[in-house]
């Protein structure tokens, strides 16, 4: 025996009343961490996915048309008229025959019948919505572009910088597509009640309004030199430690070509393509159609705000690559593993403290537990001591270990080189540019006062006069002609 309309109707509106009482009572309660937040969001986002979509059958019972209404006034006519009673006792004497006594009396629908079960899926580099999984993004980044020296740190930092894209070509907007797929995908996982389409819509109607006033850079119009600076100086993840980052190799705005899209080295190589025929058709293709580059530079505009709106967690990846580093094979591997593992039981004992409640006055730094290392340690390792570098642009290194190290990284190389001073150990803890240039000076006098010059050789003629070798030379050349 099958359930009525008019049952089945009373069943959806109940289980939509659980749904929203279960939901109003998660909302009471002070979560116990991130961890425990975030699963409350879900539970909170699969019942109200719930509730829309037992809504949707409803409105099509109600909307349905005239077969509904007829059945419904059928069904009501049936059990209000004056043979109530006897259909009653007719309908309880079917279910006992079909064995079914036991739903008799479940009128109503029970919590743990409607409540949802959430269950997402996640990488282990991901650790539960904590860190960012961009290592496939940053090798096809490096494939796209030959940038092998580009490491996988930098590439969080600097992945929605698209201004030092050298050619958006068809590759690159495939890869640009599945970046874009990750974060929203990402963002909708770590915010189900949020959704990303949500953010989208609110940005469409912004974008649209830059784009008809030719304020997109790099697309409508040319780059800004100012605003290129502001942008590679505030990067994401440059927060603490980690620093702005320099400015010396920005590219020149003028070697851009806005029809193409492409960085050229030279004003001669992108003066030559401008007098090609595949410039001339794009350039008539975008004249005719003024949104021509607009679906790209709307995806850039999307990873550029899901970046911004992940800043949070692209600090954190950044900081857990810089702890990895310095960790074992097997200490990652237990890490790994005691993560996969972790219990999620609702007693909060091993849920994720807030990092708000710890008590650090002195901004000590923090060990592999989230906790500060102990105050001895950090005397001992001189982390109270800063020591600023000219040459690197005024960047302060925090301790005497990560100042002596930084003498043979890539930052106080390329500085160096900008100066057109080899960074050799003549220069080490030289820290003033000032110091640096005046020292390379003396070298280069010193190397040139070492250089042997044959014009200062000697020689000695048959009657012992002596002369330089070019002197010598010219007499005897003389002295032939004669």
């Amino acid at each position: 025996m099958t359930d009525t309309l008019l049952e089945q109707c009373r069943k959806l509106h109940a289980e939509i009343e659980w749904l929203q009482e279960l939901s109003g009572k998660e909302f009471t309660r002070d979560p116990r961490g991130a961890r425990d937040q975030q699963r409350m969001d879900e539970r909170v986002a699969g019942r109200l996915g719930k509730v829309v979509e037992s809504t949707q059958k409803l409105k099509k019972f109600y909307t349905e048309g005239t077969d509904f209404y007829d059945t419904r006034l059928e069904e009501l006519t049936e059990i209000s008229g004056t043979k109530t009673f006897q259909v009653y006792f007719q309908k309880v004497k079917e279910l006992k025959e079909n064995q079914k006594a036991a739903q008799v009396f479940q009128f109503a629908a029970k919590p743990d019948e409607v409540d949802v079960v959430v269950s997402k899926q996640w990488s282990g580099p991901e650790w539960q919505g904590r860190f960012l999984d961009l290592h496939s993004f940053h090798i096809e980044y490096q494939n796209l572009f030959k940038q092998n020296e580009l490491n996988y740190k930098k590439y969080l930092q600097t992945f929605h910088h698209f201004h030092r894209i050298p050619n958006k070509h068809a590759q690159y907007q495939l890869y640009l597509d599945k970046l874009l797929n990750y974060l929203v995908d990402f963002w909708n996982r770590t915010h189900p009640i949020f959704q990303a389409t949500k953010v989208i819509k609110a940005l469409d109607a912004e974008f649209r309004e830059q784009w008809d006033a030719a304020e997109v850079d790099g697309f409508r119009r040319n780059f800004n030199q100012e605003k290129l600076k502001e942008l590679e100086s505030k990067p994401i993840g440059s927060a603490g430690a980690l620093g702005p980052q320099p400015l010396s190799d920005l590219p020149n705005v003028e070697l851009y070509d806005i029809v193409t899209l492409k960085w050229f080295k030279n004003i001669g190589s992108l003066e030559g393509h401008r007098k090609g025929k595949k410039y001339l058709k794009r350039q008539e293709k975008i004249k005719n159609n003024p949104d021509f580059h607009f679906a790209l530079a709307f995806k850039e505009a999307q990873v550029s705000l899901f970046a911004g709106l992940l800043e949070d967690t692209v600090v954190r990846t950044v900081e857990f690559v810089e702890k990895r580093q310095t960790k074992s094979y097997d200490e990652v591997r237990m890490e790994i593993e005691e993560n996969e593992n972790e219990n999620d039981s609702d007693d909060g004992s091993d849920e994720e403290e807030d990092p708000s409640t710890i008590y650090n006055p002195l901004q000590i730094p923090v060990d592999f537990d989230g906790k500060p290392i102990p105050y001895w340690l950090y005397k001992f390792r001189g982390l109270n001591r800063y020591f600023d570098c000219e040459i690197c642009g005024g960047r302060k290194y925090r301790g005497p270990m990560s100042y002596e190290r930084h003498f043979s990284e890539w930052r106080h190389a390329h500085a160096m080189r900008t100066l057109g001073i080899p960074n050799t150990k003549d220069f080490m803890w030289i820290t003033k540019v000032q110091d640096a240039l005046l020292l390379w000076s003396k070298i280069k006098d010193r190397k040139k006062d070492a250089v042997w010059n044959p014009a200062d050789e000697e020689v000695e003629d048959a009657q012992g006069n002596v002369f330089n070798r070019p002197t010598y030379e010219n007499l005897h050349f003389q002295h032939s002609l004669i």
